[in-house]
């Protein structure tokens, strides 16, 4: 017998990280972060592929400062982008981030773009 959330089959996103299915819980570990869905929350509503870092941060202090009415220090964010959500969306596939050309390239991930999009109104509440 097999368990569904541990199934790591399915089809490519075209992302070079491998495939895009994930167990559930590890789509909702991703989403559990707000800074990670303020990042996802910029990534998934840009028209293009590819963004600087300094964009990616502008956008992410941006929706922070929306949600929590507060805009977080910006060293302190670029740290935790570079370190922590960067990484974390890249081990799923979602990105690629290029340190020496401090360039982030969206791949996209259609499951946790869905997942997302069913969680994203419950933040506006």
């Amino acid at each position: 017998m097999t368990d569904d959330c541990d199934e790591r089959g399915g089809t490519g996103s075209g992302s070079p990280y491998g495939t895009e299915a994930r167990s559930l819980d590890e789509l909702l570990e991703v989403l559990a972060d707000e800074r990670r869905r303020c990042l996802l929350a910029y990534l998934f509503d840009q028209d293009t592929t590819a963004a600087s870092f300094e964009a990616v941060m502008d956008g992410v202090l941006a929706e922070l400062e929306r949600r929590q009415r507060r805009r977080p220090e910006r060293e302190v964010l670029a740290t935790d982008l570079r370190h922590r959500h960067l990484p974390r969306l890249a081990d799923v596939g979602v990105l690629e981030y290029d340190s020496r050309s401090r360039t982030v390239r969206v791949y996209g991930h259609e499951r946790l773009e869905r997942l997302y999009e069913r969680i994203r109104p419950l933040e506006e509440t």
